[in-house]
């Protein structure tokens, strides 16, 4: 008698992260602001924003401290970025002159902001932070995001 011996099934493929585990710190501020919208046939309203806006910052690797990034620093950076925006008619600020200020637009100023600021920090130790996501939450219930990765290092 022949025996069928069973197929052999792979396992299936896991996505993982480039270079596998991350670490992440998570910084928080809020800034307050006003702006327009024009959304689709509606027309144009104004509306006030009181945004809490969260920095978190990823990477494979600790550096020589036992830190992802100095939490200290990356707060006061998002303050720094955050600044322009406190009190501020977003309509007429240059970033946002002519388009929806929305959160996700917002989300990816302070994204790049935060960004600039961390790289301009003195003495900063190296670091390997490869994803920056940015949320900006307008109201209890509701968030935007915008997210920037780079497996080689955005910092």
């Amino acid at each position: 008698a022949v025996v069928a011996k069973p197929l052999l099934r792979s396992p299936p493929a896991r996505r993982r992260w480039a270079g596998g585990s991350m670490y992440s710190i998570t910084v928080k501020d809020r800034c307050a602001y006003a702006l327009s919208l024009k959304l689709g046939n509606a027309p144009l309203f104004r509306t006030g924003v009181t945004a809490l806006v969260d920095a978190k910052l990823s990477g494979p690797e600790l550096g020589p401290d036992g830190l992802l990034i100095d939490f200290v620093a990356v707060q006061l950076a998002l303050g720094a970025t955050l600044a322009p925006l406190q009190n501020a008619d977003l309509d007429r600020l240059r970033p946002f002159a002519g388009r929806n200020a929305t959160a996700e637009i917002v989300a990816q100023f302070i994204c790049d902001g935060l960004l600039a600021k961390i790289r301009e920090l003195p003495g900063l130790p190296p670091v390997h932070v490869t994803r920056v996501e940015i949320t900006v939450r307008t109201s209890d219930v509701v968030a935007a995001s915008y997210v920037r990765e780079n497996g080689m290092g955005l910092i």
